[in-house]
């Protein structure tokens, strides 16, 4: 159990590192989805820690695959379907989003829900990870900067991905075995790597491949299969030579290659390799594991310094290496880096590469199977091309070797390297422009903090009240403890409603944190929003017109202060910047498409948002 000390002293030290424009480790909060209500546009989750209304976030699927007899996918179902959200509202366990949603989603095949955040200016400045896939939630690395990320170490999910297959100790020895699917009691078989298919009981073992997962080695001792990403996985080696010829050999098949495209517009993790099989249990033999895929990288960013660092998420091999006497594992796949960066000119390296097959060392005049390699991941970037200056790697694992002093070749023994991966243009995450309408016990409509130079005004507009007992404003010097300002009573109607609270006691506070917390009837408490206000030094104001707009805006502001103007989707997609110095300021927005969109001015000391119709 970690100490109530440690565990505090870590989260200070992850929010000062934040609040100094530096990050590390994992950014990321992951919570399980348990339920899907398409029709209201939320999910109810397994924990809402570290989600926030207003916060950005990625919906997926993470299984669900049919496959046929041979492990070859047959269906995806709703295997890699993914989507951009943003965070409504938090209503105990249920997290209702500001759009309707665009793909269906099965929750009974492991859906989760991903916060994304977003920063300003930062620096990576300790090696940048994922949480590893425990097969409910992570191996997923989601975040946005809004202007310039800079590298200072490495960005890497290598390893995070679907699992490999594990090992049979129960040892047999069966030659030219050649079962596909058995249980994980079969002495013949070794296990298979995870894969976007869910195995039923009574398929985890056995040398077919399931979906992208890697199949397992079989008696005596042939190697695992190396799982599948965007490239096939290489098949694992041979059977021991003390079996004789090879003609009756059935190793692990290597996992699939998975369609990952424009058109598909799904996402997965490297599948994992197959274990290699194990027979020997009294002479010191050992079979080894399937290597673990790698995960999946989201980044969003105006513009990426790489410094000479690099982003990763490469396939693994077994973590137990090499086998000794026994079958070995295949690679992990590689899984997937998808940058949507606007400004990507800086020199790079992109590496999702399979991961290699296990090496078998053996000193007994035999040969035994090395696992296969995994196949290579995948690139996906929003640039319909990448300049010279990017290099990218998808490269299929290698096969492992047999050597050894007395073995008799120094050779792959049958076993396969993985299919190189892909890299792909023109990224576009799937997000729904098109706002809920479903009625919540409360709907934050917005959050506001203004300051008129002497102290802070807190506004928040809400529709759709039912049931509500009243709303708790809290205050925060550091976003960690809150302390309460206000009981403020709840008007309880379906209409918008605004509220208004004055601290006058933030006259000399440059930076403080709010939080609006709802409380209703039965007494359930539930934070709708979080947000930071900063004294102001100037008074400056705009109006935005016309509003709906149809082929121009006038932006007009009463004092001649440089401002940046940034347009985004509801997604957070950059649509059109520019840096302004005038009083009016007419911007063409003809480019743009139908729909709601924000627009962001964003001065020295404010950075004011509104919503922009596009008619």
């Amino acid at each position: 159990m970690v100490s109530c000390f440690k565990l505090c002293s870590l989260l200070l030290i992850i929010f000062f590192n934040s609040a100094l424009g530096q990050i590390s480790g994992i950014i990321n909060s992951y919570a399980k989805v348990t339920t899907i209500n398409p029709t209201c546009n939320f999910v109810t989750v397994s924990t809402t820690a570290g989600f926030n209304v207003g916060d950005k976030g990625i919906l997926i699927q993470m299984k669900g695959a049919s496959i046929d007899g041979n492990g070859n996918v047959v269906s995806y179902n709703g295997a890699g379907n993914y989507e951009l959200v943003t965070i409504a509202s938090i209503q105990s366990n249920d997290i209702y989003f500001t759009n309707t949603l665009v793909n269906n989603y099965d929750p009974t095949k492991l859906v989760q829900l991903v916060n994304m955040p977003v920063y300003g200016n930062i620096t990576v400045n300790g090696l940048l990870t994922a949480k590893p896939w425990d097969g409910d939630t992570g191996g997923i690395l989601a975040f946005e900067v809004s202007d310039t990320l800079k590298l200072n170490a490495n960005i890497d999910v290598s390893g995070q991905g679907f699992r490999g297959g594990k090992q049979n100790l129960n040892g047999g020895g069966t030659c030219g075995a050649s079962t596909n699917f058995t249980a994980n009691t079969n002495v013949d078989a070794a296990g298979k790597g995870e894969s976007i298919y869910i195995p039923l009981t009574n398929q985890e073992n056995g040398r077919a491949r399931i979906a992208n997962g890697g199949g397992g080695g079989l008696a005596q001792n042939t190697g695992g299969g190396g799982g599948g990403g965007a490239g096939v996985g290489g098949f694992g080696g041979n059977q021991s030579s003390g079996c004789g010829t090879f003609s009756l050999s059935f190793p692990g098949v290597g996992g699939s290659s998975l369609n990952i495209s424009n058109v598909n517009n799904r996402i997965f993790l490297g599948g994992g390799g197959g274990a290699g099989q194990q027979n020997n249990l009294t002479n010191g033999g050992r079979s080894t594991p399937g290597g673990h895929g790698g995960g999946i990288i989201f980044l969003r960013a105006n513009t990426l310094i790489s410094n000479g660092y690099q982003i990763f998420a490469q396939g693994y091999v077994s973590a137990i290496s090499p086998a000794y006497g026994d079958g070995a594992g295949g690679g992990g796949a590689g899984g997937g880096v998808m940058l949507d960066i606007t400004n990507l000119n800086t020199s790079l390296t992109i590496n999702a590469s399979g991961g290699k097959g296990d090496n078998v060392f053996n000193d007994n005049f035999r040969n035994i199977g090395p696992g296969g390699g995994g196949g290579g991941g995948y690139i996906w970037v929003t640039q319909p091309s990448l300049n010279a200056n990017i290099m990218t790697i998808t490269n299929g694992g290698i096969a492992g070797i047999v050597y050894g002093f007395a073995t008799n070749c120094n050779c792959n023994h049958g076993a396969l390297a993985g299919g190189n991966g892909l890299i792909i243009n023109n990224l576009n995450p799937p997000k729904s422009i098109t706002l809920s309408a479903c009625a919540l016990p409360v709907n934050l409509l917005s959050f506001e903090i203004f300051n008129d130079g002497d102290y802070n005004t807190l506004e928040w507009k809400v529709s759709k009240e039912s049931k509500m007992k009243y709303y708790i404003v809290l205050k925060s010097i550091d976003n960690l403890e809150f302390d309460t300002l206000a009981i403020v009573a709840a008007n309880n109607s379906f209409f918008t409603q605004n509220y208004v609270y004055e601290d006058k006691n933030s006259a000399f506070q440059e930076s403080v944190f709010y939080r609006i917390v709802q409380v209703d009837n039965d007494g359930n408490s539930t934070i709708l929003a979080t947000k930071e206000g900063k004294k102001l030094f100037d008074i400056q104001n705009f109006s935005i017109s016309p509003n709906p707009a149809f082929d121009y805006i006038w932006i007009r502001s009463n004092m001649k202060v440089p401002y940046q103007l940034v347009i985004t989707d509801l997604a957070g997609k950059l649509l059109l910047t520019n840096q302004i110095d005038e009083y009016n300021y007419k911007a063409n927005i003809e480019q743009i498409e139908k729909g709601i969109y924000l627009i962001q001015i964003v001065t020295d000391q404010k950075r004011h948002v509104y919503k922009l119709i596009k008619s």
